[in-house]
């Protein structure tokens, strides 16, 4: 069986792997056989709760418990089946227990060290958990491993964006190859999945991000949106004009940013645009703040980043170690104490565990 590697796609991957099971039985060994027929019973739970009301959580309890003893009992009889870890870890993630998640995540990085989606949701726990530093080595590792999987530059992109400031100061990553790191994830995401507006948009809008950037570049960028995304609304449209506005001010090129900013007519803009149009209408106003104070050379950009050294692995590592030494990963059994529905009709399961075992296999 094929491991099972994108994170957002995850149950369409389980339902075409129980596909294939079913149009080719005799291809496919019994621990195969079992796992589909647990990830039908998952499925099985998840339909049913669509249509459940919170009279009904009794009975949904009871399916909930059905899922977990039936990944439980596969796992008994096959310890290291990677996909059977994969799909509970991500199952107990879907149903809001991302604690106990990362338990099956980090037997299955034991047995397979090298698969980008567990480097992935371990990276996402550590964020969660408050240990934004700690999962840098673990987003690289997972664009290294499947470079060719959008998502995941995308989050290392977002996550550079949002975490710049703490990997500096602990002298991971300058100010400035952080800017040319976060530009080349979003660049790379929106050249992997040109259809998807969301990378399209923020690999433009990065730009912005940097302290310094190719002017000319982002034009571009802008404007292929323009032409990709034929869907876009007029708000949406006046926005990318009032954002070529701002670069075309930065670059001196005022009576074009003013004829631009002029043919924005949205309400939702208007702050936006009387801004724009005092600084294009003022002949010695400065260029439009960038966000960051620190100042880097173009050749600092252009240079890229160079993915996972030495220093990158051994603290991944050390990471790892220490998540098995909080007893994080343990041999659990799961009791479900109650399944619900939130307010936003989600499934959310509470568990009771017996630990049998604190000593990793």
């Amino acid at each position: 069986m094929r491991f099972l590697h994108s994170t957002h796609t995850w149950i369409l991957l389980a339902f075409l792997t129980v596909a294939k099971i079913n149009a080719d039985p005799d291809g496919y060994s019994l621990a195969e056989h079992n796992l589909a027929k647990v990830i039908q019973e998952q499925f099985a739970f998840f339909e049913y709760a669509k249509e459940c009301s919170n009279d009904q959580e009794a009975e949904l309890t009871r399916k909930a418990q059905n899922v977990v003893s039936a990944y439980e009992a596969h796992l008994a009889e096959n310890p290291k089946d990677v996909n059977g870890l994969i799909l509970f870890g991500k199952f107990l993630q879907k149903v809001g227990q991302n604690k106990r998640a990362i338990d099956y995540f980090l037997k299955a990085d034991l047995l397979e060290p090298k698969l980008a989606v567990i480097k992935q949701q371990i990276a996402n726990y550590l964020v969660e958990s408050g240990k934004a530093v700690d999962a840098f080595p673990f987003f690289l590792m997972a664009v290294q491993l499947n470079p060719k999987v959008a998502n995941y530059h995308f989050e290392l992109g977002t996550f550079i964006y949002l975490f710049s400031t703490e990997l500096a100061q602990e002298k991971i990553l300058a100010p400035d190859a952080s800017s040319a790191l976060m530009l080349e994830s979003f660049k790379t995401a929106s050249i992997l999945s040109p259809k998807k507006f969301e990378y399209a948009l923020r690999y433009a809008q990065c730009f912005f991000d940097c302290p310094s950037y190719e002017k000319q570049e982002a034009l571009s960028q802008w404007d292929s949106i323009l032409t990709n995304f034929s869907n876009l609304s007029k708000a949406e449209i006046d926005y990318i004009k009032l954002c070529k506005a701002r670069i075309l001010i930065e670059l001196n090129r005022k009576r074009e940013a003013k004829k631009l900013i002029q043919s924005v007519s949205s309400k939702s803009l208007s702050k936006s645009k009387l801004s724009l149009l005092q600084q294009a209408t003022n002949t010695k106003s400065k260029a439009l703040p960038i966000k960051s104070s620190t100042k880097s050379s173009q050749e600092a950009l252009k240079t890229g980043f160079i993915f996972p050294t030495d220093k990158h692995l051994k603290r991944m590592q050390s990471v790892s170690s220490r998540l098995k030494e909080e007893k994080l990963l343990s041999e659990l059994t799961l009791d479900v104490l109650k399944a619900r529905l939130d307010k936003a009709g989600k499934v959310k399961l509470e568990f009771l565990s017996t630990t049998l075992s604190n000593t990793a296999k």
